[in-house]
């Protein structure tokens, strides 16, 4: 992660920016989305919208910092949900991942 160049990670955050921009386009996103909101009790409808807000100021140092001491140290996890052509979702917990995230 902290060999990925400045222009790269800019790239990532915008690409991230335009990806949390789109408009849902069924209707059961929407609906899965809100509900996540209602079962986790937080009731931040508007969470996509403030996260878009946000995340030009995300700084690359942050990034890997938080990286370094959630993951790389082992006091956190990482959960991957891998979605392959058969549309079965396969899903595996990581302490920490070895190499490159991008």
């Amino acid at each position: 992660l902290s060999k990925v160049g400045d222009a790269e990670f800019k790239r990532v955050v915008q690409g991230l920016g335009e990806r949390k921009s789109e408009s849902d386009k069924r209707l059961g996103q929407e609906f899965m989305r809100n509900w996540a909101e209602i079962v986790s009790q937080k009731l931040t409808f508007d969470r996509r919208e403030n996260e878009v807000k946000i995340l030009p100021t995300i700084k690359k140092d942050e990034v890997v910092n938080i990286w370094k001491e959630m993951v790389e140290s082992g006091e956190g996890r990482v959960w991957a949900s891998i979605v392959p052509s058969n549309g079965k979702i396969k899903e595996s917990v990581n302490d920490v991942i070895e190499g490159s995230v991008f």
